[in-house]
């Protein structure tokens, strides 16, 4: 299956974060894979600073505070299911365009001294996460929230780190 997954990184945190790129294509590769997607997709994700993800988080949810990554899924999926799309979602090259990620890379390295994991393997935790969301996952209702967890948690121990 050929997903495209597109990574644009803020001039800000350019030299940092190219390392990552690696891991980041593994952990949306992989999330795809295990959640048998079986169309060929595209997604973007963009690494951003404290200032735009806060401005970002205002904007779509009307939230002041910094957060450590935002999803915005252009399809509505259902949980474990097969991929739905229509000819509208698809892109010029016939893939379907599942959704956007805003990742901040400084949360992230915050919470993973937090957490006490190393920084890689809180991006890809992150980057399992929203990659669920675009399809369909969430973690409102507390039984979505354990559907959810119990998958990031089975993705990162069979694959990605």
């Amino acid at each position: 299956m050929i997903h495209r997954f597109r990574i644009r990184i803020v001039p800000d945190l350019h030299r940092v974060s190219l390392v990552l790129k690696p891991l980041i294509f593994r952990a949306m590769r992989e999330t795809m894979r295990l959640e048998g997607v079986d169309k060929p997709c595209e997604i973007q994700l963009t690494l951003v600073t404290d200032s735009m993800i806060t401005r970002l988080n205002r904007i779509h949810r009307n939230n002041m505070n910094v957060t450590d990554v935002l999803s915005f899924p252009l399809t509505e999926q259902k949980p474990g299911r097969k991929l739905r799309y229509t000819g509208h979602d698809l892109s010029e090259r016939g893939r379907v365009c599942l959704g956007d990620i805003v990742l901040c890379l400084p949360q992230a390295r915050r919470q993973s001294r937090e957490y006490g994991h190393s920084l890689e393997r809180e991006i890809a935790y992150l980057t399992v996460h929203s990659v669920l969301h675009l399809l369909g996952y969430d973690h409102i209702k507390e039984s979505d929230k354990r559907l959810m967890r119990k998958r990031e948690e089975a993705i990162m121990k069979r694959s990605v780190l």
